[in-house]
């Protein structure tokens, strides 16, 4: 059995092999051979040799006030989703798809009270990096209070060409949220192939109790298989998927409490699914209804369309940040 100890002295990528270690009947089943990683012995990466670098902060391409009213600030932001490279391996490249083609994608933070809109145009190739299917997307803000035409709705799509506008209201307090795909059948492909982010939700009471600036790291903890050559390999285990933060065993029940406006212009339709995404790329999902749910329809009120602004646009341009290592 391997200690937690012995697990963190591994490193991240140092634990793809623990799977086949000796362990009790609660362990991860053994992962055969071709599940893991191919890469040769100079390739294989060196616990702690890495340079941490923290994902670089998206600056808002506008800001300003609804009707020119100083207590309703907005800020609007573009990205662009496409293929990159990435050094994950000593001596390898690995080709990722990520938001401004990086991984983890741009930091967006957010304070309370400011409205966010998000332009994500989808300029990946036709097919999918890990999947034969069309590489269409869906971008959901995990956590976020959002109208239905907004929340990533699995159907929702942006095929490659198209964007789409995403509005986030930002009324709740402080909180770490998070943008990833939600493309139906495809989120774990996608978000294991690059597509996730952070996006801070800050608000008056957070900085003033907590460290602020180069003390607030966002730090994102995943673990991944690579081929020969670099490329990312994938298996979900014949759908298996991996372990959640909660089971709940075969005839267990929990109970889940939510909360809705349900005002006139608040209803909608939504979604509640499993969280081992493998699991909900294979339906474990339903959808609900909230007040009228002919209002704010997730698919036909705001959907995304044909983009016809050239790629640069709405170039990047990130917030001063720290160096490598720090």
């Amino acid at each position: 059995m391997t200690s937690r100890r012995e697990v963190l002295q591994l490193g991240a990528f140092g634990a793809l092999g623990l799977a086949s270690m000796e362990g009790n009947d609660n362990d991860v089943p053994t992962v055969p051979l071709p599940t893991q990683s191919q890469l040769a012995p100079a390739n294989m990466p060196v616990p702690y040799a890495g340079v941490f670098r923290r994902p670089p902060v998206l600056a808002p391409y506008q800001t300003g006030f609804d009707e020119g009213d100083p207590d309703r600030p907005f800020a609007r932001y573009a990205l662009t989703q496409k293929l990159g490279q990435a050094q994950f391996v000593p001596g390898l490249s690995t080709t990722i798809a990520g938001y401004n083609g990086i991984f983890p994608g741009p930091t967006i933070r957010a304070r309370q009270g400011t409205r966010c809109e998000v332009r994500i145009r989808n300029a990946l190739p036709a097919k999918g990096l890990l999947h034969p299917s069309a590489f269409r997307t869906v971008t959901h803000l995990h956590g976020s209070a959002s109208l239905p035409q907004y929340d990533g709705y699995a159907n929702d799509v942006t095929a490659p060409g198209d964007v789409k506008n995403y509005h986030y209201p930002n009324w709740q307090n402080a909180r770490t949220l998070g943008y990833h795909d939600h493309n139906h059948h495809v989120t774990a492909q996608n978000v294991y192939a690059g597509l996730a982010a952070f996006y801070p939700l800050s608000d008056a009471y957070e900085r003033a109790q907590l460290p602020q600036g180069e003390f607030d790291v966002p730090l994102m903890i995943s673990d991944a298989l690579f081929n020969a050559d670099g490329s990312l390999g994938y298996n979900d285990r014949l759908h298996s998927g991996f372990y959640g933060d909660i089971y709940v065993g075969e005839n267990e029940s929990i109970t889940v409490l939510m909360q809705f406006d349900t005002g006139p212009e608040a209803g909608g339709r939504y979604m509640i699914h499993c969280h081992n995404l493998v699991h909900e790329d294979h339906d474990m999902m339903v959808q609900f209804a909230v007040g009228d749910s002919r209002v704010n329809d997730p698919i036909y009120s705001d959907p995304a369309y044909w983009d016809t602004m050239p790629m640069n646009a709405y170039p990047p341009v990130y917030l001063p940040g720290l160096p490598a290592g720090t």
